[in-house]
């Protein structure tokens, strides 16, 4: 079999519509995880507990002049200052983890769904 010389125009289309994908804010990002969540089956006890916990990370992210245009863009560095962020307001162990494990699926939803959020 020999080699193409061209690129499928399937797999072109594919990609410029994935390139053309708008951004989401994350109040977009969250109402379709939320949604993902009750069609995935999830008690309505865990759906409220993401919407609780996911509420800190943004606003703390504002606060603490992390920029974030794309989840893929972030980085270690921006995690760490936001627990250091929760820390000096004397937050307990517990709450961060809680925190930091809903950010987690969120992010990690948004990173499988291609969700680019807009926070600022």
């Amino acid at each position: 079999m020999s080699r193409r010389k061209a690129v499928d125009p399937n797999v072109l289309e594919k990609l410029i519509k994935k390139q053309e994908q708008p951004v989401k804010d994350f109040q977009q990002a969250s109402e379709e995880f939320f949604k993902h969540c009750k069609i995935k089956g999830l008690s309505p006890d865990t759906i409220m507990y993401y919407q609780k916990e996911l509420k800190g990370p943004f606003r703390a992210f504002v606060e603490i002049d992390v920029r974030i245009n794309d989840v893929r863009a972030m980085k270690t560095q921006d995690i760490e200052n936001w627990v250091e962020h929760m820390l000096e307001q004397n937050r307990a162990v517990s709450s961060i983890n809680a925190r930091m494990r809903a950010g987690r699926t969120f992010m990690n939803y948004c990173l499988k769904k291609d969700c680019w959020i807009l926070l600022i």
